[in-house]
Formats: C-alpha cells, structure tokens, sequence
C-alpha cells in the first residue's frame, strides 16, 4: 500500500522536495525537463553574466517550471571544472546537520510496509515509456529530468 502523496503533512519520510519539516507544498517541479535544460544551457556558457546573479532572477529564469521557498534568501553559482590538471577541484556540499538528522531518524523510524515515496521523475517519467501527452520519454529528455533533479535538489 503506498504512503501518502508527497505534499501530505501525513509523510513519515524526509522531504524529497524543498519542503521544510514534510511540508512540500513550497517547492514543486512542474517540468524537470525544462529546468534541466535551463541548467545544461547555462552550464555551457563560458559568459557567466548569462546566469542568473540572484535568488530572484533564479525565480524568474524558473517561474513556469519549478517554485523555489522563500525561505532561500541569497544565490551562489559554481560550476564544476573540467581540467584534471593541477587545480582539479572536488566541491562537497554536505546537507545541513538539522535537516539530515531529522530525515535520516524519520526514516529509522519507519512504519509497518510503507515504501519510501520516489519523486515523480523515477515514477513516471521512465526512458522508453511516454509521457502524459503520449510523447515517447527518449535518454535525452530523461538526461535533462535528471539533470533538474540532482542539482536543484541539492541546492540547500
């Protein structure tokens, strides 16, 4: 039997969203695919003056496509480098102590059968299969989902 839908105050599992405290109302992907554009887009642009400069111009390059809380206040842009060379640098952003404390005891803590609720993407969005307007889900626009999920889902 699956647990509650992902915006349900009745979650017993860690936000998989940008919800704070199982409230996930706030941050919802409309179109991973989109978003994921957007970041392979700027990711390739050597000018950085064409990415967004603040929380609020990341709202609105991403207003039809995803929410992002207010409780994110300011925005730092860092794209990976590519050299292996001299200066190959590892960024490791870990989550914050609070919040995987409290997801990692909500999951320890888990209920009789209840399965831990994938986002939509793994659900419905398999390469293969079609999506809700019947087109065919190809790698590359699976590509583009991931790309949303892993980095705006770390984005904390």
């Amino acid at each position: 039997m699956p647990g509650p839908d992902i915006g349900s105050p009745d979650r017993k599992y860690p936000p998989i969203q940008f919800g704070r405290r199982g409230d996930e109302t706030g941050a919802i992907f409309k179109d991973y695919e989109a978003v994921g554009k957007k970041l392979v887009e700027w990711a390739q642009q050597d000018d950085e003056d064409s990415w967004p400069k603040t929380i609020d111009e990341l709202r609105e390059a991403f207003k039809d496509l995803l929410t992002i809380p207010d409780v994110f206040k300011t925005l730092t842009v860092v794209r990976g480098d590519d050299h292996i060379e001299d200066n190959y640098e590892f960024l490791l952003r870990l989550p914050p102590k609070g919040q995987v404390t409290e997801s990692e005891q909500i999951v320890k803590a888990k209920v009789e059968d209840d399965v831990y609720p994938l986002p939509a993407l793994y659900k419905d969005f398999e390469p293969g299969g079609r999506d809700e307007d019947k087109r065919v889900i190809t790698q590359l626009r699976f590509f583009y989902a991931r790309v949303a999920d892993y980095t705006m889902r770390g984005c904390r």
